[in-house]
């Protein structure tokens, strides 16, 4: 990620945002806590329409990223933040090599989960994130 986006999100919580999220990479980028604000820096794609002839976007992690569930306490302030895994047309789309079949996020349980997981925890935790994997999903907890 560009040292550049960082700056941003930073001087976005600085003037009062509760949180930053970013796009532009089109694969899922960690999670970095800034003066107890998450911040973002790519949830991938979530819709992503291609054909499958000549296409570039082959890589399961194109297709593969989480959903952000942020708890806020009654001061406002960041209590946690539980990360759901997703497929872009679930599993079974990402093992046909049909990319016209891959239409929409689905949850996704078990190995894949886990792998998702645990990849997106790897690269936070070089953030200074610690995320725990428990029973399917990704916990950042603050308290």
């Amino acid at each position: 990620m560009p040292g550049w986006v960082s700056a941003v999100a930073k001087r976005c919580i600085d003037a009062g945002a509760s949180m930053f999220v970013s796009h532009g990479a089109p694969v899922l980028q960690p999670v970095e806590l800034y003066r107890g604000r998450p911040i973002f820096y790519s949830l991938g794609n979530f819709i992503f329409h291609v054909k499958s002839e000549k296409s570039l976007w082959t890589a399961p992690e194109v297709w593969e990223s989480v959903i952000p569930v942020c708890t806020f306490g009654e001061d406002n302030c960041l209590k946690g933040v539980t990360f759901f895994p997703v497929i872009i047309g679930g599993e079974e789309a990402l093992r046909d090599g049909k990319l016209e079949r891959r239409i929409v996020p689905e949850l996704v349980t078990g190995a894949a989960a886990h792998r998702i997981l645990q990849r997106f925890a790897d690269q936070s935790r070089k953030l200074g994130s610690n995320i725990r994997i428990c029973d399917d999903v990704g916990i950042l907890r603050l308290e």
